[in-house]
C-alpha cells in the first residue's frame, strides 16, 4: 500500500468486475495509486422510486480528516474512465459556419475545407477547449484527438491541439494525431503535393527536435480512401507508416469509408504493409499500434471475409484496433442505396468480438457537417447500438461498456486495462475513474445511461455533474 496520505476516498461503489451486489471502497493516493476493500453490508445505496429509478443525483461529496470523501451510494465506478478513441478536435462546433444543403460527404468535405481557411489558433483553441471540457463532464479521461495539417491551415490546428493537450494534462489524457484529411499525392499539381509533404516533415522535426508535452504527438494519421486511385491509396498507407516510424508514434487511418461490397477493401493493404520488414517499432515500450477508424466496409463483409481478416491479423495480435464511428457513419453512409435495403454502415460487433478482433466505438465529430447531431458523450451511443446490433444480452452489454472505456482506451494508445479484470486490493493502474451517478447495474449503464457523472483523473476529481429532478404530478384529488 502507498505510504502517501489519501486524497480521495470513494465509498460504496459498484465495480464492473463484481455484479454480485457487493460494494467497494476505493482509496486514491497522491502518487496516483489506489486500493480497494469490500464495504460492509450496511453500506448506503441510492434511494430508488417504486420503478427502480433514481430521481436525482444521489452521490455526496464531503471532507473528512483532510481527505475528500465521495459516497457513491451504490453507483457504478468504471476503472480507467471513459475514452474517445477517435475525435476531431479542430473541426468541432462548426454548424454556425457550415449549413447543410445536400447533406452529403462531398458537401461536408468541401464546406469544411472552405471554413478551415478562416481558422486561427485562438479559434481552434476556443472550440477545442469546449469539446474537452464537455468530454470530461461526460466522464472521458482519455481521448485520441485528430488535428488536420494541410496547406489551408498549415500547422495552426496542430499547435492549438498541443496547447490544449498541455493545458488539460492534469485533467485528461489528450493524445494528438497529426492527421492528413487531404490527399498526400497530387499527380496533376505537384506543388500541392510538395507542400503537403513538407508540412509533415515539419511535424516530424517539431516532434523530434523538442521533445516535451507541448510538442509531442501520439500518432500520424491519414485517409487513404480519398486518394485518386487505389495505387495512390497504397502509397498513402506506405507514407503514413514511414512518417509514424520516423516519429516513433502509432498509426491511425480513416479507412474503407464506404459500404460497397464490389470494391476491394484497403484493410488488406494496411495489414500487408504492417507485416513488412521494418514496419514494427516500439512506442512507449510496446509495439506500435494501428488504429483503423470508420471501417464501414466491414459491415458488408461476408463470413468468409471476416474469417480471412482474423487470419490476416495473425502476427499482429494486440496491435490492430478497429473503431466504428456510428454517429457519423449512420448519418453519411448508404445514401445511394434504397432505404429498404440500406446497409447499417456499422460493423457487426459480435462477429468481430467472436473472432477476437479488437474493436470499439467513438463519436468522431461534434457539431459539424460530418456529424451534425449528438454531443461528446460516449455512453449516449450505447442504447442506439443495442438496437443496431439487436442484442441486449449480458455478453453484449459487457462488450458495449468496454467499447467506450477500456477497449476505446487501447485504440487511443492508452496502457492496457480491463474493467472486468478480477478486483485486487491494490489497483494496477492509475487512480482514474468515471462514476455513473445512480447507475446500479451494467445493464442500466448501457441501455439507459444516467446523466450525472463524476470524473476522477489520477486521484483528483476533475469533473462533477449533478442532476436535480422535480416532477409535479398535480393537485391531490
Amino acid at each position: 500500500m502507498s505510504s502517501d496520505p489519501a486524497t480521495l476516498k470513494i465509498l460504496n461503489a459498484f465495480l464492473p468486475a463484481d455484479d454480485s451486489g457487493k460494494l467497494y471502497d476505493v482509496t486514491c493516493y497522491r502518487d496516483g495509486s489506489w486500493t480497494t476493500i469490500a464495504s460492509e453490508p450496511s453500506a448506503k445505496v441510492a434511494q430508488l422510486d417504486v420503478e427502480g429509478n433514481v430521481l436525482a443525483s444521489v452521490t455526496t461529496l464531503a471532507e473528512a480528516d483532510g481527505d475528500q470523501v465521495l459516497d457513491a451510494m451504490g453507483s457504478l465506478l468504471i476503472p480507467g474512465g471513459l475514452a474517445h478513441p477517435h475525435v476531431h478536435l479542430d473541426k468541432c462546433f462548426l454548424m454556425d459556419r457550415c449549413k447543410p444543403v445536400e447533406g452529403t460527404l462531398a458537401e461536408a468535405l468541401v464546406s469544411t475545407s472552405e471554413a478551415k481557411k478562416a481558422f486561427t489558433f485562438e479559434d481552434v483553441v476556443k472550440r477545442g477547449r469546449k469539446l474537452i471540457r464537455d468530454s470530461i463532464s461526460h466522464g472521458v479521461t482519455t481521448m485520441r484527438a485528430h488535428v488536420e495539417i494541410d496547406p489551408a491551415v498549415t500547422l495552426t490546428c496542430l499547435k492549438a491541439g498541443l496547447s490544449l493537450k498541455q493545458s488539460f494534462s492534469a485533467s485528461c489524457d489528450v493524445e494528438i494525431v497529426a492527421f492528413a484529411q487531404d490527399r498526400f499525392f497530387y499527380p496533376d499539381t505537384p506543388s500541392t503535393e510538395k507542400e503537403m509533404h513538407d508540412l509533415f516533415e515539419s511535424v516530424i522535426d517539431l516532434h523530434l527536435s523538442f521533445p516535451s508535452p507541448s510538442t509531442s504527438i501520439s500518432a500520424i494519421g491519414s485517409a487513404p480512401y480519398l486518394e485518386a486511385d487505389r495505387s495512390l491509396a497504397i502509397k498513402n498507407i506506405e507514407k503514413t507508416f514511414a512518417l509514424a516510424k520516423r516519429a516513433g508514434v502509432d498509426v491511425d487511418f480513416h479507412i474503407d469509408y464506404d459500404v460497397d461490397p464490389s470494391t476491394e477493401a484497403l484493410v488488406w493493404e494496411v495489414l500487408r504493409i504492417a507485416k513488412l520488414a521494418g514496419n514494427t517499432w516500439e512506442v512507449k515500450g510496446r509495439s506500435r499500434r494501428i488504429t483503423m477508424g470508420h471501417s464501414t466496409k466491414l459491415s458488408v463483409f461476408t463470413e468468409e471475409q471476416l474469417d480471412a481478416l482474423r487470419k490476416n491479423l495473425e502476427g499482429l495480435e494486440g496491435q490492430v484496433h478497429f473503431v466504428a464511428l456510428p454517429p457519423s457513419d449512420l448519418y453519411m453512409q448508404g445514401r445511394a442505396t434504397p432505404y429498404g435495403s440500406r446497409p447499417r454502415a456499422v460493423f457487426e460487433a459480435s462477429e468481430l468480438v467472436g473472432r477476437k478482433i479488437p474493436c470499439c466505438v467513438g463519436i468522431n465529430n461534434v457539431g459539424n457537417l460530418f456529424t451534425p447531431q449528438g454531443d461528446a458523450d460516449p455512453l449516449a451511443m450505447l442504447p442506439l447500438l443495442v438496437a443496431i446490433w439487436q442484442s441486449a444480452k449480458p455478453d453484449m452489454v459487457k462488450s458495449l461498456l468496454s467499447f467506450v472505456s477500456s477497449a476505446a482506451g487501447l485504440a487511443a494508445g492508452a496502457d492496457p486495462t480491463c474493467i472486468f479484470a478480477p478486483i485486487q486490493s491494490q489497483g494496477a493502474g492509475p487512480a482514474t475513474f468515471t462514476l455513473i451517478d445512480g447507475c446500479r447495474s451494467l445493464q442500466s449503464a448501457v441501455l439507459a445511461p444516467r446523466f450525472g457523472r463524476t470524473t476522477v483523473f489520477n486521484g483528483r476529481i476533475v469533473g462533477r455533474r449533478t442532476v436535480v429532478s422535480s416532477v409535479d404530478e398535480g393537485a391531490e384529488v
